[in-house]
């Protein structure tokens, strides 16, 4: 049981550490958005963070699955 809850916690380490970096695009591209500083340019960071931040639990999934199926 141990060990299941361990190799859990490896396996989510990856798709937790993305949330803060993509919040962090969207962030920067709502700011030049709202100083309408390069438009083409915030609306480019705030696609991506955003998109990242709907797919994450796509990651997720998929991320402990791989990392969980893996042959030892």
């Amino acid at each position: 049981m141990y060990k299941f809850f361990q190799n859990l916690g490896r396996s989510l380490m990856l798709p937790v550490a993305i949330l803060p970096a993509a919040a962090i695009i969207a962030g920067i591209g709502n700011t030049l958005n709202a100083l309408h500083a390069a438009p083409k340019i915030a609306m480019f960071f705030t696609t991506v963070g955003t998109t990242i931040l709907e797919a994450i639990r796509y990651f997720i999934c998929n991320w402990c699955s791989y990392r969980n199926g893996k042959e030892k």
